[in-house]
């Protein structure tokens, strides 16, 4: 990506992979395997919260439009999310 606003994308992307995409993930986790609470770490730090299933929606959501794309498409997107940690909202296992 090139020029000043793919460089503040990628930062922007950067700060959502540490600290939003960790949040995201256990939230999904919490919701399939049912604990009351939602426990992981944002930057080294604990964060809880109650699960919140319209945020599990929006993973699900994500990781359906992902996989509709082409192959093109699929790849331009890793492209610009490759070492960011948003790539881990679209990995199936995590």
């Amino acid at each position: 990506m090139a020029g000043s606003s793919g460089i503040t994308l990628t930062a922007l992307l950067i700060e959502l992979g540490r600290t939003y995409v960790p949040v995201m993930l256990a939230n999904a986790a919490a919701i399939d395997q049912g604990p009351g609470q939602v426990a992981t770490a944002v930057e080294g730090k604990p964060w809880t919260q109650e699960p919140f299933p319209y945020q599990a929606k929006c993973l699900q959501w994500l990781r359906i439009e992902y996989a509709r794309l082409d192959e093109e498409d699929r790849k331009r997107v890793n492209e610009i999310l490759d070492g960011t940690g948003c790539e881990r909202l679209l990995a199936r296992s995590n």
